[in-house]
């Protein structure tokens, strides 16, 4: 066996940041280990590895494998970390670690609320210790087969709970599966805060709903970046600072987040967006480009040979694969904010931005089918607006020259981190 082979075991790993993260806080090689669920026992017994991390889903069926569990561990009945000690397996639990430190980034008061987790998997056994030492007075699993008198049924929450804060354990609405929501936040009279495990996408629908909602609510990129970085320690017997994960989180968030540019048409979205690209050295894509590239003609074509609604057809396909891509600059067509299902695809990898541009500086030109005389800009403009403004994580003013516009909007991205 290697003394040197770190890695993460589970069952499909595409999802995964792991090895960007620990590869970056240690330096060294770390596998992404997938095995199937009938290689698992021969894999243990082997124990090729010195160290990994444990994801779904074998938090749980990793535990007769094991010599010896830490009294966290053993209290979540899960493990997310062994480490190889001569032959003899040690599991550790750095998940609980992870989630306390999400719940303290999102600014959730959980003292004396009530909480309900959704799943009871490994992760949410862990959420669920960490939220009990949180302070919270009630912690319930929500779950599709109830197995303890206080589990609740997924599928038939009650209307009138009482739950404040309600947090996602579930693989509902991971990459790549990324349309599914667990539950709607409308179930939830007394909610006050969100939390989702998953951090890929990096906003869930679940998420979406309850910043849509009002709730403050937070994506589990934080948690993975906290646990991996306790995680490491483990690895190599020392202690990482806790200023590590604020660094490898906002350096993983600038590498994977998308920011999407939208606007009216002729706003200067594709030669801002270029512009942001080259200054954060991002990929540029464009969507009216995608939308021509695809149907192999000029939109002006598509509108006169198909009509409007195809256009929009195809516009929603590109809106969607390049939703799909990371860390890129997404220049968008005029419309493309009024179908709420492309916000909702934007919205989950991305910063969504509106160049706010005065009708008086905008161009009328008929290449834009929509948009081809001022009068038509104008109107255009009255009915967008709110639909731009509703859409947008930020506004930022886009009246002067593009090199102005970029210079009050890469210190404001900056703040969003």
């Amino acid at each position: 066996m290697s003394t040197e082979r770190f890695g993460l075991l589970g069952e499909h790993l595409g999802h995964s940041f792991s090895k960007i993260i620990q590869e970056r806080l240690t330096g060294l090689p770390y596998e992404l280990i997938e095995v199937p669920r009938d290689g698992l026992d021969a894999f243990l017994k082997e124990a090729p590895f010195s160290a990994v991390n444990v994801t779904i889903p074998y938090k749980q069926a990793v535990l007769p494998y094991l010599s010896s569990v830490s009294d966290e561990a053993r209290k979540m009945g899960a493990v997310n970390v062994i480490l190889n000690r001569g032959g003899r397996l040690e599991g550790h639990n750095t998940d609980y670690y992870g989630f306390i430190s999400l719940a303290r980034r999102s600014r959730i008061d959980f003292r004396g609320r009530k909480v309900l987790i959704l799943g009871a998997g490994g992760g949410a056994k862990a959420v669920k210790a960490a939220c009990e030492a949180l302070g919270a007075s009630v912690v319930r699993n929500a779950v599709r087969s109830p197995k303890t008198p206080d589990d609740i049924l997924l599928s038939t929450i009650p209307g009138d709970n009482e739950f404040n804060i309600v947090v996602n354990a579930t693989p509902v609405g991971m990459f790549p599966d990324v349309d599914g929501v667990p539950v709607s936040v409308r179930s939830f009279p007394c909610l006050e805060g969100a939390l989702d495990i998953i951090y890929n996408p990096l906003r869930t629908n679940f998420i979406l709903d309850a910043r849509a909602a009002g709730v403050p609510a937070l994506g589990g990129l934080w948690m993975v970046v906290a646990q991996a970085v306790k995680a490491a320690g483990l690895f190599h017997s020392c202690t990482y600072p806790e200023s590590e994960i604020e660094t490898i989180y906002g350096e993983l968030l600038h590498s994977r987040r998308n920011i999407v540019l939208i606007g009216m048409p002729s706003s200067g979205k594709s030669t801002i967006g270029k512009m942001l690209a080259h200054a954060e050295g991002l990929d540029f894509l464009d969507t009216d480009a995608m939308v021509e590239e695809k149907a192999g003609m000029k939109i002006s074509d598509i509108f006169a040979r198909f009509g409007e609604p195809r256009f929009r057809e195809i516009e929603r396909e590109v809106v969607r694969e390049a939703s799909a891509r990371s860390g890129v600059v997404i220049a968008t067509g005029g419309g493309v904010p009024l179908d709420p299902s492309n916000v909702r695809a934007l919205s989950r990898g991305g910063i969504v931005v509106y160049l706010q541009t005065d009708p008086s500086r905008l161009r009328a030109t008929a290449s834009r089918p929509l948009s081809s005389s001022p009068e038509a800009l104008e109107k255009m403009f009255e009915v967008r607006r709110p639909i731009y403004e509703a859409a947008a994580d930020l506004t930022v003013d886009n009246n002067s020259s593009a090199a102005s516009c970029l210079d009050r909007l890469l210190p404001a991205l900056s703040l969003m981190s």
